[in-house]
């Protein structure tokens, strides 16, 4: 008996993620060109290209090109043989299902690497499921295959009881469009778990060729364009370049197709209404982003193709831009995936006002930090309406209605603080008053002590309680006034996350401190 596989090549994508699926992502050493999930391996030698750049090509291009290639090479991918041997794997993972959508059996098999090879070979979800516990006897992860394989049955099981019973629709799957092919293989098991009536295309076989003619006679009532390899940003693209076609049958939608276990759970594409809080840099193409939405709470998502020229939502993703985001989400999963995102406003007012950006960018690391990822759709509310009221706000009061709505922020959070009372045994307070900020609220003259942690002078607490009431008249602050204001609201929330260092210093670089600190400009300033 072989011992199990502790460096791994994979060849295809539905390989890498049955791989990380059993959890040994650590073991992978490279990768196919095409691997793009889970984004912890995107940094992996990448051993297979295709023989022609497809980069940007319609899919009659690309259907063109790949009969090229095979005319003049044989094969449409050529893997390098010399980085597989270097990196000196104990097993390669490869596929035998089609000589197009990734490199074949053949050609691994051809280039004698020394390794052991296994061939997903699925035409139908029971494969897919024979692969997986392949891939784990492999590898020595058997019973991590049975729970993953268990997990899936599972979640099918779980849609199929939703759909039995109820109307069947009429699904026309199309997996290219230029020519249009209809799915085989173990898509129309997927359409059928999922309620639907697939009106052409067959279980167990490969994908087939029809004509535009053809497919307008099945008269289907949900069209679900799925090209090989494309992104939903490429999808869209291409099903604009038919448009005429499409609409002549039905509207489009889109559904992912990919043989392994994230396949099995990409079944939900949700919407909400959302606010983009930070962008990040993940690849040439693609970005990052964090989201406060109103149903799933703070999200992260990745935003793939958004940063090529012909994006259809990537400048929409400005932060602080408020919109409606389309995710395919799960709920265990730490990255969603971004779908679409269509603005409902950009708010660049806002960053023609340093003062109010900088409000605004506090608001936006508060949500970011504190928020769960979880629904709570008041501390959605609280943070949009902050940020039109710094829209909003009249010249010399962002810093007033930025630490309002910093306060009301937190405070729905589960963080507010107590002011009508001592927050230790209840009593009144009077005069000047001590604030706690370890303890979350006012002391009376006993419980405070002869040296208490923060003084708010009388005027100074009822400004603070009626900062604290959305309903109360917007205080007027000084400069000298509203930097204490500042400053008590920062440290307040510097405490509760837990960012302030054991020697008692707080760091320097957040939004939160810039805003403090009124870092781009003289101190005392108003805005």
């Amino acid at each position: 008996m072989l011992a199990p596989a502790r460096r791994i090549v994979s060849l295809l994508p539905s390989a890498t993620e049955i791989v990380c699926a059993l959890g040994l992502a650590d073991r992978l050493v490279g990768i196919s060109h095409s691997c793009d999930y889970p984004p912890s391996i995107a940094n992996l030698p990448r051993l297979s290209r295709p023989r022609v750049s497809l980069e940007g090509l319609s899919s009659g291009e690309i259907d063109a090109a790949i009969h090229a290639a095979m005319r003049d090479y044989g094969s449409v991918y050529e893997i390098d043989v010399a980085g597989i041997r270097e990196l000196q794997p104990d097993l390669v993972l490869t596929q035998g299902i089609c000589d197009v959508c990734a490199v074949p059996q053949s050609q691994v098999t051809a280039a004698s690497l020394a390794a052991s090879i296994v061939t997903l070979d699925a035409h139908d979800l029971d494969a897919i499921f024979a692969s997986i516990r392949d891939v784990g006897c492999a590898t020595g992860a058997v019973a991590q295959a049975e729970d993953c394989v268990a997990d899936m049955q599972r979640r099918m099981e779980a849609v199929r009881a939703r759909t039995t019973g109820r109307p069947r629709p009429r699904v026309l799957a199309l997996e290219w469009l230029d020519p249009p092919y209809v799915p085989g293989h173990w898509v129309p098991e997927m359409i059928d778990i999922a309620g639907g009536e697939l009106v052409a295309g067959t279980r167990r076989r490969p994908s087939y060729r029809m004509e535009w003619s053809q497919l307008r006679e099945l008269e289907p009532e949900i069209v679900l364009i799925m090209p090989c390899g494309f992104s939903l940003d490429e999808t869209r693209r291409e099903a604009e370049r038919h448009r005429s076609e499409l609409q002549a049958i039905r509207n489009a939608c889109r559904c992912l197709c990919r043989p392994s276990p994230p396949y099995i759970s990409r079944v939900s594409l949700v919407s909400t209404p959302a606010v983009v809080l930070r962008t990040y840099r993940y690849s040439e193409t693609s970005k990052i982003v964090r989201l406060a939405t109103r149903d799933y709470g703070v999200q992260s998502a990745i935003a793939k193709g958004v940063l090529r020229p012909r994006s259809s939502f990537g400048a929409a993703l400005e932060t602080l831009s408020e919109g409606v985001a389309q995710l395919y989400h799960k709920e265990t999963r730490e990255l969603q995936t971004l779908a679409a995102f269509d603005v409902v406003q950009l708010r660049r007012d806002l960053a023609g006002d340093l003062g109010r950006f900088a409000g605004a960018a506090a608001l936006s690391e508060v949500m970011l930090k504190m928020a769960p990822p979880a629904p709570l759709p008041a501390a959605y509310q609280a943070f949009i309406a902050g940020l039109d009221a710094l829209v909003r706000a009249e010249q010399g009061e962002a810093d007033a209605v930025a630490v309002r709505w910093l306060w009301l922020l937190v405070g729905v959070l589960g963080f507010a603080p107590q002011l009508d009372a001592c927050v230790r045994d209840g009593n009144a307070v009077s005069g000047t008053v001590a604030f706690s900020i370890a303890e979350g609220g006012v002391l009376c003259a006993k419980c405070a002590g002869p040296q208490p942690p923060t003084k708010l002078p009388p005027q100074a607490y009822r400004d603070l309680v009626a900062l604290n009431d959305e309903q109360d008249a917007l205080p007027s602050l000084d400069a000298a006034h509203a930097a204490a204001h500042r400053r008590l609201i920062a440290r307040f929330v510097r405490h509760h996350l837990d960012e302030t260092g054991r020697n008692g210093t707080e760091p320097k670089s957040s939004a939160i401190d810039i805003w403090e600190r009124r870092a781009w400009g003289p101190a005392q300033h108003g805005s």
